[in-house]
Order: C-alpha cells, then structure tokens, then sequence
C-alpha cells in the first residue's frame, strides 16, 4: 500500500514539473526574445564635423541653409565661414553627400552616441518620482496639523523640481536622437595663377627632398 502511494505522489510530481517548464515566463527563448526587443529600441545621437573648400562660401552656406529645411530640420548656426544644422535623422547621411558634393572635402568626423541606458535610467527614475508624489498627496489630505503639512508640502516641492529636471532630460534626449547634427567649416578654395602655381610645384619638390633625406 505504501510503495502504491510512493508512486503516485511521484507520478503527480513529474507532471506539476513539466506543466512548470512549459509555463514558465523566463525561459531562455522568452529572455533572448526580450534581450532582442531592448537592443532594436537603442537611442543614438549622430554628430558630424566638415570642413569643405568650395569656391563661393557664402553660396555654400545658403545651399546648407535649404537642406536643413529639406531634410525636415533647422538651422543652429548661420555664417560664411561656419554653418551648424540639424537634420531629421533619417537623412543623416543623405545631407553629409550633399554638403560635400558642393565642394572638397578636407575633413570629415562622424560620432555617434548611445545614451539608452541614460535615457532607460531617467524613464524608471521619473516614474519612481511620480509614484512617490502621488504617495505625499495623500499624506497632505491626511496632514491633522500645520507642522506636518509644510514638511509633506516641502517634499512636494523637492519632488517637483526633480520630475522637471527628469523631464527634461528625456525630451532633450528624444530631440537629439531624432535630429542629428551637422557642423560645417567653409573655407574658400585658393586658386593659384601661373606665379603662384610655380612656387606650389618649388614647395612640393622641396617637400620631398626633405622627405627623401
């Protein structure tokens, strides 16, 4: 009668722990789904630095001017000599192929930089804010004197301040991911007559002699 027993409690407990494998939320394939999920959602600011020669610096500028506006964007910085834009950031790379083709490029950095864990961070912070004022309101409804209605409206106020500086800083992020920035430097390209194209040829082989020695 005991080992029939035995048996059956085995039986049960086999089948309660397959049922919970089957069920459980936190399978490999579930996480690495998971895992996969966070990584299609990175936050990226794109930031690029230009220079260019071209042989009309402030037609350049105006040209830079309109793709700002045709690639959904707007301008930071208006000069002849230096131009600042920002870009929707899906056109990112289309701009920087149009702000080189006006001329020739001399220099040329393209950054980026992940700030998903700082804006995952500052999400759950704010969150966390909110909850806690929700909790300090009831605590004012249920203040029976003065003394504890300042402290609990004191923290309102700390709290307050921290869920703007919160939301803030998740707004600029949102901003700066979704338009990229383009700095351009304008130099005006030298063209050199025939005395200044000799002394170019003198330089470029007094270049090498040294180069050679």
């Amino acid at each position: 009668m005991f080992r029939t027993l035995l048996c059956i409690l085995s039986i049960v407990f086999l089948q309660c722990s397959s049922a919970y494998k089957e069920q459980s939320p936190f399978s490999p394939k579930q996480v690495e789904a998971d895992s996969d999920k966070v990584t299609e959602q990175r936050i990226v600011i794109y930031d690029a630095s230009i220079d260019i020669e071209v042989g009309d610096p402030e037609s350049a500028s105006k040209q830079i001017l309109e793709l700002a506006l045709k690639y959904e964007g707007y301008t930071l910085i208006s000069g002849n000599k230096f131009v600042k834009i920002r870009v929707a950031s899906k056109y990112f790379q289309t701009a920087i192929s149009d702000i080189e083709s006006l001329g020739t490029t001399s220099f040329k950095q393209v950054e980026g930089k992940d700030v998903t864990e700082e804006f995952t961070d500052s999400k759950i912070r704010l969150e966390n804010k909110l909850k806690a004022r929700e909790r300090y309101l009831e605590l004012l409804k249920k203040a029976e004197n003065v003394d504890s209605t300042l402290k609990v409206e004191k923290e309102l106020e700390r709290l307050n301040g921290e869920i703007e500086s919160y939301k803030g800083k998740i707004e600029r992020l949102s901003h700066l991911a979704k338009f990229s920035t383009i700095s351009v430097r304008l130099q005006k390209k030298q063209i050199l007559g025939p005395l200044g194209y000799i002394f170019w040829v003198i330089g470029k082989g007094l270049k090498l002699l040294f180069i050679i020695e």
